[in-house]
């Protein structure tokens, strides 16, 4: 603001400066979520430390359940082999100190629930609403898209019942990506080289 400035224009323009950092501040509190590929978490540009990998896992079988599991699941779901009891409840305390100030899980009546008011970003759920909208619209350029979306196997360090479940799902969705670029390729080369990557694909 330059001078001479009326009081009003000074209140303005200070108001319009907080709104403006505040929208700043808010577009960086997402929760980010790298799975495919590998593993990594981040809030607001910061990453995210764990004490076990399987914290991670469980925020990430929370918010594909939609917020709300039961405890039994979570035993069967993370677990190949039978666990304590409190095993559950121990990686629930794991989660909260890797989400805390972020997020909460509670238990009630047997149930883990995840309390997350942030908007979530996810690689996995990002190409997975990527790839059915460009199978659904039948649209090449989409299906090519998608495909770029897909940089690695759903959690590939993890022999978790449920990760293995997932990693099935989002290769399956990978490989009719793969097919519908066959199909819908627009030139005999378009064809030729959508053809070679899927070969590519069962071969390696």
């Amino acid at each position: 603001i330059t001078h001479p400035f009326l009081r009003d224009e000074l209140r303005d323009a200070v108001r319009a400066r907080l709104a403006r950092a505040d929208s700043l501040r808010g577009s960086d509190e997402v929760l980010e979520i790298a799975s495919l590929g590998g593993l990594g978490l981040s809030f607001g540009g910061r990453r995210l430390q764990w004490e076990a990998r399987k914290a991670v896992l469980l925020l990430l079988y929370l918010l594909q359940a939609g917020r709300l599991v039961a405890l039994r699941d979570l035993l069967n779901g993370l677990w190949r082999e039978r666990v304590q009891d409190n095993t559950v409840r121990v990686l629930i305390n794991r989660a909260r100190r890797m989400l805390a100030g972020i997020a909460e899980i509670r238990v009630e009546d047997e149930a883990a629930i995840l309390d997350l008011e942030h908007p979530v970003a996810w690689d996995a759920r990002t190409f997975e609403d990527s790839a059915m909208s460009a199978i659904a619209n039948a649209d090449p350029v989409r299906v090519e898209a998608a495909l770029t979306l897909y940089t690695g196997e759903f959690l590939p360090d993890s022999d978790a019942p449920w990760a293995e479940e997932q990693r099935a799902h989002y290769e399956n969705l990978y490989l009719a990506l793969l097919d519908a670029a066959v199909e819908l390729a627009e030139s005999d080369t378009a064809k030729e080289l959508a053809q070679a990557r899927l070969e590519a694909w069962y071969g390696g």
